[in-house]
């Protein structure tokens, strides 16, 4: 059997203090570091999204000034609504189907077909 080396106390205390001291380090450096590189990477996320959205908002500000005008409102009501003011009169145009200028590729057949045999 292997004979077993009693390390003084001091020896003990130091071991024991090194693992102690670098659990320490771990808790006080390491992970606030990660916590923090991981926080700048969503900051710079965060920033495009705070990019989108005020162009976002600056279109719907001035979308929201030109409806305020009444010439924006009565051509969407014409538009979209087909509304007309009192006296009016509406005309719709509808557009022509198409010409089919080609000749039948089938003849129809002027004989009623026959019934199946059972």
């Amino acid at each position: 059997m292997a004979k077993r080396r009693n390390l003084p106390k001091h020896s003990r205390l130091l071991i024991v203090l090194t693992v102690v001291g670098g659990i320490a380090l771990m808790l006080l450096f390491v992970y606030p570091t990660q916590t923090l590189i991981n926080q700048w990477n969503q900051t710079g996320v965060t920033k495009k999204r705070l990019e989108t959205i005020n162009v976002a908002t600056s279109k719907l500000k001035a979308d929201s000034k030109r409806l305020l005008g009444d010439a924006e409102l009565e051509r969407i009501a014409r538009e979209q609504y087909g509304l007309v003011r009192p006296g009016e009169t509406q005309y719709v145009l509808v557009p022509q189907a198409p010409l089919d200028l080609a000749p039948p590729t089938t003849t129809p057949s002027t004989q009623p077909p026959r019934p199946a045999k059972k």
